[in-house]
């Protein structure tokens, strides 16, 4: 979503697949992220279907920072050490084929 901030911010009128390609991921994918963007952090972003490409409709400067509480961050810490002590560990679904065999 920085990329394609960046690319607004230039005022190329950049489209999905343009995106996509330069990315390497799908168009669907840019899309999905645009419309994140107008909806969720409401930004200014419009598609202009002569040029078929989006812009920004006023000057953003800055990418909006995603809010995050100090029990989610919390959270998501306790989560990355829980995951960190199994790693290499094989999953309970593993162990139950393996000794079916």
């Amino acid at each position: 979503m920085l990329y394609i901030h960046e690319q607004l911010k230039r005022g190329g009128m950049p489209n999905c697949r343009k995106l996509g390609e330069e990315m390497e991921v799908s168009w669907r994918t840019v899309h999905r992220d645009i419309q994140f963007m107008q909806e969720q952090l409401r930004l200014p972003i419009e598609y202009e279907p002569r040029q078929r490409g989006y812009y920004y409709t006023r000057p953003v400067e800055h990418f909006p920072g995603v809010t995050v509480s100090e029990a989610e961050l919390f959270a998501l810490l306790v989560a990355q050490k829980t995951v960190a002590q199994y790693g290499g560990t094989p999953s309970p679904d593993r162990c139950r084929r393996r000794s079916r065999s």
